[in-house]
């Protein structure tokens, strides 16, 4: 028995020191791996504070916003009449923060309320950045430590009349794009630090477009949220135009996303189709006549794309606009028919390349059905003025239809080139019509006129050299508390936060009678995948802010409490007129 002893505490000893040496081994391993990855990190601090006090930008090919937090009380929007294809002049002055967009030799210059000159950015930096630095008044010293500034990416080729920035705190924010209908609604409370800074904007470039099915079809613009990634409390939301005919509901609708950095590749994936959602879908699409809404917790790149229900003919509205020169210098006369989706963001695109141009809009814009047939658009000549004729042999032009359902480029357009029949006469006038129709629907053909005085246009014209804008001009929008750009006659948020927490809990807790937050989804309209309010720890507090993003027009708070009544919530009306009172 006791050699047997012997033998079992032998063995126990071994057992007990293969596990100590075990838990030493995996100790170092651990403590060797987490003092390389403090070492790459300080490497990399090392590398970037170098570049940085070096050059005073980032690495190449980065954008950057960099901006000191008691700097952005307010939102500054950039500076929309720039001339992009004029380089800054050295010393520009003016109180200004400026960036400059090296990639396409673009610069954006926004107030700022200190100092009399601007901050002159190196010309050698190679990448597109945006900044926002601090200033003290001239002869003042600033003895602030700069530790505080932060830094994100932004994307590099984006009009810089295409983006706002704003640092968003607890206090929510409503970040607007006027001139192209996107906005993003970030609720109270939705922030998961005390604050952070975000973009909004448009994304115009040929390669932000995602790629798409034969089948397939863009019906909205690339609408870009920053940083990518960045994610919230509570549910935030998107707001964008878009172009499909959702009358007829013939459409299968799907919501792209992309969370690559601005410099990176794109990564397109499906991120819900409508009609498909299950409990784990991670957005709520509310697709309104010519609008769109998309609750997301986080921040991406977003897109609306479509195709035709099997045995249907989906449709989706096109925008057609012409322009002309304005000044008459030659003997040709360009007319260019652009081919559009029927979205704000669309016009407003080729508005800016048209006056880059030279160019103007000859006729008020014109829309058509397009349907898909398979059926190619058709354009051409009429009425052209005598004295005059085109160099198109058969004043008609065809774009396949591929190339308007497919929307892989943008400003698709036709061109058409006049000229004096004799080139002795000089013409003082020209008129024209323009007939677009899709075959096979010729019942809906759209007349784009010209009417053009030549002789007048040319003594209006203004010189040769544009006039340049004033460094350090912009437009203030909006600020945390401040109303929104689209809407100056309402408030941020309409609902206080006192009284949103009394409906939250009065709706949000169900009842034998069905008139609970459901029924209140059901009456705004927004219960076409109900699951997903269902998830959030308040249904009623995801469905208002909803509402909020929704209707901004002066009398919704009006049509909110006759939806209550409606409902038979007399109790949550009685405790809404005495919250607002006068309000109502």
């Amino acid at each position: 028995m006791s050699l047997h002893a012997g033998k079992d505490l032998i063995l126990y000893i071994g057992l007990g020191a293969a596990v100590l040496v075990f838990i030493a081994v995996v100790v170092l391993i651990i403590c060797c791996l987490r003092r390389k990855a403090r070492q790459e990190f300080d490497e990399e601090r090392a590398v970037g504070s170098t570049k940085l006090s070096k050059s005073g930008y980032m690495p190449a090919n980065t954008a950057v916003l960099s901006y000191e937090p008691d700097l952005t009380k307010n939102a500054l929007r950039k500076n929309n009449d720039f001339n992009y294809n004029e380089k800054p002049k050295e010393g520009a002055g003016g109180a200004a923060l400026t960036g400059i967009l090296k990639n396409t030799d673009r610069h954006v210059t926004i107030a700022t309320p200190y100092a009399d000159s601007a901050e002159k950015l190196p010309e050698s930096s190679s990448r597109s950045s945006l900044s926002l630095r601090s200033r003290t008044p001239s002869g003042v010293s600033d003895s602030r430590p700069t530790s505080g500034v932060l830094q994100f990416a932004v994307p590099a080729n984006v009009d810089p009349a295409d983006i706002q920035i704003e640092n968003v705190s607890a206090s929510g924010a409503r970040l607007c794009l006027p001139e192209c209908g996107v906005v993003l609604t970030i609720p109270r409370d939705a922030v998961l630090e005390d604050e952070v800074p975000v973009y909004l904007a448009i994304c115009r470039d040929d390669r932000d477009r995602p790629p798409l099915s034969d089948k397939e079809t863009l019906l909205s613009p690339v609408v870009f949220c920053g940083p990518p990634g960045l994610s919230f409390k509570k549910p935030v939301i998107v707001e964008f135009k878009h172009c499909a005919n959702v009358k007829l509901d013939n459409w299968t609708l799907s919501v792209l996303h992309s969370d690559s950095q601005p410099d990176d590749p794109m990564n397109w994936q499906r991120l819900v189709t409508l009609g498909e959602e299950n409990i784990a879908t991670p957005v709520y699409t509310q697709v309104d006549s010519g609008q769109v809404f998309l609750m997301t917790d986080y921040l991406s790149r977003f897109a609306l794309v479509g195709q035709s229900i099997p045995e249907a003919k989906a449709t989706k509205m096109l925008r057609f606009a012409v322009f002309v020169p304005q000044n008459y210098t030659s003997m040709d006369y360009n007319v260019r028919v652009y081919i559009l989706e029927d979205t704000q963001d669309a016009l407003e695109g080729v508005k800016r390349l048209e006056k880059k141009l030279g160019g103007k809009m000859a006729d008020k814009p014109k829309f058509l059905h397009f349907q898909d047939t398979g059926e190619d658009l058709c354009l051409s000549i009429h009425d052209l003025m005598p004295g005059w004729h085109s160099k198109l042999q058969a004043n008609y032009q065809e774009i396949p239809f591929s190339h308007v359902w497919s929307c892989k480029q943008y400003n698709l357009h036709c061109a058409f080139t006049l000229e004096p029949v004799s080139i002795d006469t000089v013409m003082e006038k020209l008129s024209c019509k323009f007939h677009v129709y899709q075959k096979g629907q010729g019942g809906q053909r759209r007349v784009l006129t010209v009417h053009s005085d030549l002789v007048k246009n040319a003594a209006e014209s203004p010189s040769a050299t544009p006039r340049k804008p004033k460094l350090g001009s912009t437009a203030v929008v909006t600020s945390l508390s401040s109303s929104s750009p689209l809407d100056t006659t309402t408030q941020l948020f309409r609902l206080p936060a006192c009284t949103r927490v009394k409906l939250c809990a009065a709706l949000d807790l169900p009842n034998s009678r069905g008139n609970d937050w459901r029924l209140l989804a059901s009456r705004m309209g927004v219960d076409r995948y109900i699951n997903y309010f269902a998830t959030k720890p308040s249904p009623t507090e995801s469905i208002l802010d909803l509402w909020e993003a929704r209707h901004r027009e002066a009398g919704a708070l009006a049509e909110f409490t006759e939806i209550l009544r409606r409902m038979g919530r007399e109790d949550v009306f009685r405790m809404l007129e005495d919250d607002l009172g006068s309000w109502l």
